[in-house]
C-alpha cells in the first residue's frame, strides 16, 4: 500500500512539473511596441522585403464567382529601395527591386517572369495607433510591426470592373536607416 501512495505521489509531482507554464518565455511578452506617431515613425528606411499576390474571378450565372487566375510576386536585390517618411504626413519611396511574379490562368500552365521594376512615388501618410495602421493617401494597411526601427505593413485592396473583381494582397518589411 505504501508503494502505491508513492507511485501516486510521484505521478502527481511529475504531473505538475510537466503541464507547468512557459508564460515566462512567451515571445509575444517581448515584443516592444513603440507608440505610432509621426514623431517615432519619421526618418529613411530601407526596403528589405516584399511580396504578394493577386487573385482574379468573375461572377458568373447564378451569382457563382470563378477565379480565373492568380498571381504570386516577390522583390529580391532591392538597390537604393527607401522609403521615407516625414513629421508633415509626406511619405515618399525610389529604387529598384528585381521582381518575380508567377501568373497562372485557371486550365493553364504557370508562367513566371523576372523583371527589374524602377519605382517612385510620393504622396501624404497618417498613422492610427490605436488601430495600429497607416493610410498613404486615403489607403489604409495595418502595420503589424513597429519597433522604432523595424516596420512591416500588410495590406490589401479589392477593384470590381463588371462582374470582374481583383483582390490584391501585400507585405512590406522596412528597415529605419541608422
Amino acid at each position: 500500500m505504501k508503494i502505491l501512495k508513492f507511485f501516486l505521489l510521484a505521478i502527481t509531482i511529475v504531473s505538475f512539473t510537466a503541464c507547468s507554464s512557459d508564460d515566462d518565455n512567451n515571445d509575444e511578452d517581448d515584443v516592444v511596441l513603440v507608440e505610432l506617431t509621426n514623431a517615432n515613425a519619421a526618418g529613411t528606411y530601407d526596403i528589405i522585403y516584399y511580396a504578394g499576390s493577386s487573385e482574379t474571378s468573375v461572377t458568373a450565372a447564378g451569382g457563382v464567382s470563378v477565379v480565373i487566375s492568380t498571381e504570386v510576386y516577390s522583390g529580391d536585390t532591392f538597390t537604393d529601395a527607401e522609403f521615407t517618411l516625414d513629421l508633415n504626413g509626406n511619405y515618399a519611396f525610389s529604387g529598384s527591386y528585381r521582381e518575380t511574379y508567377t501568373l497562372t490562368v485557371t486550365g493553364q500552365a504557370p508562367v513566371t517572369t523576372m523583371e527589374i521594376d524602377d519605382f517612385t512615388d510620393s504622396g501624404f501618410y497618417s498613422l492610427n495607433n490605436l488601430e495600429r495602421t497607416i493610410s498613404l493617401d486615403g489607403d489604409v494597411s495595418n502595420v503589424t510591426q513597429f519597433d522604432g526601427t523595424n516596420l512591416r505593413i500588410i495590406g490589401s485592396f479589392t477593384d470590381t470592373i463588371g462582374n470582374e473583381t481583383e483582390v490584391d494582397t501585400f507585405e512590406y518589411r522596412l528597415v529605419k536607416q541608422q
